[in-house]
């Protein structure tokens, strides 16, 4: 039995257009027509990129594949979002499917900006120890530190809720799938994706001969045929702020989708999604 082993990857670049004038943009994004694989791990010119590579062993005697796996490369980079606070990674949803001629292999991952609430919870903290240490001061010494603690401990829960109601946005993300053929051949396609923002999806070029190469295509939107998916400030951030929250919503059509994967709702301060990591 001789085994051949075949790998193939395909990214997400998601980005905020300079050109919606935001808070945090992304001046050099990652659109371009073809990219080598190092700046897509890069770490910047987005907000994250979804890498998804797999690789398969294959007798091709028998049209068998006797191995698989997602590369250790597979998962998110993330550029750093406002004040350069690290955003909050979903975790990580793989999916294997054996069907009659290939191996589906799906990818989702996602991220979420909590610096509103980071920086709401910092600015509640400074506010509710001044107050709290106020309402102190009419104890002794130890009562007006206590007080202080108390207040600040508030005031951050209060900052939260307010960032989060003020500026909480909704988790960016992207689902890849990748099929490896029994026969060899190799198929990548863009399922599904938030609603902002901008969005360039890349595929491994293969040459003539089958071979992989270090460098990715781009891959035209396939809702409107351009080279990426734009999204602007007044008609998708509106959209994705109202409808990004909540169950992922079913569409047979590949492209933007409300909700999320892990149906995360706006609820109060964030929940879990408020903590960086």
């Amino acid at each position: 039995m001789a085994l051949v082993t075949k790998t193939f990857a395909a990214a997400t670049c998601s980005w905020i257009d300079p050109a919606t004038g935001l808070p945090e943009v992304d001046n050099a994004p990652i659109n371009a027509a073809v990219v080598l694989r190092p700046l897509l791990l890069g770490n910047q010119g987005y907000r994250f990129c979804n890498f998804m590579e797999v690789r398969i062993q294959t007798d091709f005697s028998r049209k068998k594949i006797v191995g698989r796996m997602f590369t250790p490369e597979s998962g998110i980079y993330r550029g750093p979002s406002f004040a350069g606070i690290p955003s909050h990674a979903f975790m990580n949803e793989t999916e294997v499917f054996e069907e009659a001629d290939a191996l589906r292999f799906t990818q989702v991952i996602g991220a979420r900006t909590v610096s509103p609430e980071v920086l709401g919870a910092g600015g509640g903290i400074v506010a509710g120890a001044l107050i709290g240490g106020g309402i102190g001061s009419v104890l002794p010494v130890v009562g007006t530190a206590l007080g202080a603690i108390a207040g600040g401990v508030v005031g951050a829960f209060g900052g939260e809720i307010v960032g989060h109601q003020a500026l909480g946005f909704p988790p960016i993300w992207s689902k890849i799938q990748i099929r490896m053929y029994r026969d060899g051949r190799m198929e990548a396609q863009l399922l599904q994706h938030s609603l902002f923002p901008s969005l360039t999806f890349y595929r491994q070029i293969v040459d003539p001969k089958g071979d992989l190469k270090t460098s990715f295509e781009r891959v035209a939107d396939p809702n409107t045929n351009n080279d990426f998916y734009n999204a602007t400030k007044d008609t998708q951030l509106p959209d994705w702020q109202k409808r990004g929250w909540g169950s992922l919503q079913q569409t047979s059509q590949p492209g933007p989708t409300g909700g999320n994967p892990w149906g995360v709702s706006k609820g109060v301060a964030g929940g879990r999604e408020v903590v960086p990591n």
